[in-house]
């Protein structure tokens, strides 16, 4: 995969000062910058295809394609370090392939960041899945020389439902999320996050740090967009953590796939989808949040140059 980061990393501080400095100087919010298309073009090659190799060789039931698509130092993070090295992985792996002789898959949507990939996991033949009716895992993933490095794992209701669990996910905790970012108003979005809140969205050249910061963000999103709308499409979270990880990990993290309805070209409407990824405190705000979109609207709503 094409590695980008160190040139969103160090452009999103440019933006994010000038966007600072416009503000304080009474002048008007610039747009935030779009990505260029090539760019976002390669990422989604490149996503989709490292995606679907991961599936795939997750289909044939081979641990030798695992072990050609996984680092030696895969770490497998499951609401924690679940499984770390290829050897626990590929253990795992097998594991579940003697359980569930009947377990189907298919790589489904995929979302891009500068530097990560996601996908969708379409599963049946499993829980009492079916193909009409699938579960979905969402996969986050890091990639270091044409392997999966690293490997954070969120799964939507149908898998909870299946397990009989309590959804991870708190609708009252998307619903402001989504009521603050469709209203137009920066300040009510940083009223959101915790004073040393990180918020990346390295597509769009930053990486937000504090609500100042995340203001800026959302103001500069905004001036793109002034009436974009958001909904969830569908959501996710991740598991709790287990001793003896709980101290190191006391919150899972939850989100989902969102739809962002915008103008488009010509001023016609258009809808963007994202992941998004959000990391509660123990008061219900956002100390942690990763965004990721999905290219081909990013393209087709004309959100690229």
């Amino acid at each position: 995969m094409v590695d980008l980061t160190g040139r969103w990393l160090t452009s999103s501080l440019v933006v994010l000062t000038a966007l600072l400095l416009s503000t304080c100087s009474g002048g008007d919010i610039a747009p935030i910058p779009l990505p260029a298309r090539d760019d976002v073009e390669t990422l989604r090659a490149d996503c989709d295809h490292i995606y679907a190799r991961q599936v795939f060789a997750w289909a044939a039931r081979d641990p030798q394609a695992l072990r050609e698509i996984y680092t030696d130092d895969i770490i497998h993070f499951d609401g924690e370090p679940a499984f770390e090295g290829i050897e626990e992985v590929v253990d795992m792996a097998e594991m579940m392939f003697r359980s569930f002789p009947d377990w189907q898959m298919a790589p489904g949507d995929t979302y891009v960041s500068a530097a990560k990939c996601a996908g969708a996991w379409r599963n049946w033949g499993i829980f009492g899945m079916t193909q009409d009716e699938p579960g979905l895992e969402y996969d986050l993933l890091e990639v270091r020389g044409e392997r999966i490095s690293h490997w954070r794992l969120f799964y939507d209701e149908v898998f909870y439902g299946a397990w009989n669990d309590d959804f991870q996910i708190d609708p009252a905790f998307t619903d402001a999320y989504i009521q603050a970012w469709s209203g137009g108003q920066p300040r009510r979005i940083a009223r959101l996050y915790t004073e040393e809140a990180i918020l990346t969205d390295t597509l769009f050249d930053v990486t937000a740090e504090g609500r100042a910061e995340i203001g800026q963000y959302a103001a500069a999103f905004l001036a793109r967009s002034p009436d974009a709308v958001w909904t969830l499409r569908h959501p996710f979270a991740e598991g709790d953590a287990d001793w003896p990880y709980e101290e190191a990990y006391p919150h899972a993290a939850q989100g989902g796939i969102f739809g962002v309805s915008v103008e488009g070209p010509s001023g016609t409407p258009c809808r963007l989808r994202a992941m998004v990824i959000l990391t509660p405190d123990d008061k219900g705000r956002i100390r942690e949040q990763e965004v990721l979109w999905a290219a081909d609207t990013l393209i087709a709503c004309g959100w690229v140059e």
